[in-house]
């Protein structure tokens, strides 16, 4: 059986941690190697790692600062940002990523996902899908840190996503990314798909977590930054993660 977990979900920007609000509005929050040693001894279950001017501006991949950052890792790492050729993430796996986090790739490089499934296996792929709630209601899958709409629902998308070998998909809602307003519960409480599913944008607090996870029996994971960089707002910024006692009741409601 897979544990479930809470997890970390942390944005770089120029080798600094920042925290968005729906994809906006980056609010700084300290240092990322800072906040890894800090996350060790939480004993968080893994973190996300998510390079966002990479991503948006198709920049390099920062290889030596993240030999930095994960030399001082004692968590699993997921990291996305700029990952585009199978070359990325054997470079990225030689430094000690775990998993390989694409968004935009997987969009406008068809084959990618098929590419990295066949060299290093699907649970070294992780699709993030980042979505859009539109008017109808229909949930629309975004590229380019979210400034890109695409033909695609959110839930098409990652289930080809599947077909083609990822072994993990990431929902990340746009709307409620940095809100404290709460989780979109109707769509999450809906989904059921044959690969580790993560859900983030919008936790406000450890109880909303508990409900979540009563929802959604095939809910394995939980990611958020607000809620592990925050103490409830964007003006009081504290890294936080619950302990093992407290996690057990969150992950066990």
């Amino acid at each position: 059986m897979i544990e479930k977990r809470l997890i970390p979900m942390l944005l770089m920007e120029d080798e600094l941690l920042y925290k968005t609000e729906r994809f906006k509005n980056s609010n700084y929050i300290g240092d990322v190697i800072n906040a890894f040693k800090m996350f060790n001894d939480y004993e968080v279950d893994e973190i996300v790692l998510l390079s966002y001017r990479d991503s948006l501006n198709n920049q390099e991949i920062q290889f030596n600062f993240l030999k930095e950052i994960l030399s001082e890792a004692f968590m699993p790492v997921s990291y996305g940002g700029a990952v585009s050729t199978v070359q990325d993430c054997e470079k990225l796996f030689y430094l000690g990523v775990e998993k390989i986090v694409i968004n935009s790739a997987a969009y406008y490089q068809k084959n990618l996902i098929t590419e990295i499934a066949n060299e290093f296996g699907s649970q070294a792929i992780t699709i993030s899908v980042d979505y859009k709630k539109s008017i109808l209601g229909n949930r629309i899958f975004y590229v380019k840190s979210g400034t890109i709409k695409t033909e695609y629902n959110a839930v098409d998308f990652a289930r080809e996503a599947i077909e083609k070998g990822a072994g993990e998909i990431i929902f990340q809602s746009i709307d409620k990314d940095g809100t404290f307003n709460g989780v979109d519960i109707d769509f999450i409480s809906k989904i059921k798909l044959n690969v580790r599913t993560v859900f983030a944008g919008g936790s406000s607090n450890y109880v909303d977590t508990s409900y979540l996870f009563s929802e959604n029996k095939y809910l394995k994971a939980l990611g958020s930054g607000s809620l592990f960089v925050y103490n409830g707002t964007r003006e009081s910024i504290i890294i936080n993660y619950p302990t093992i006692e407290d996690k057990s009741k969150i992950l066990t409601h």
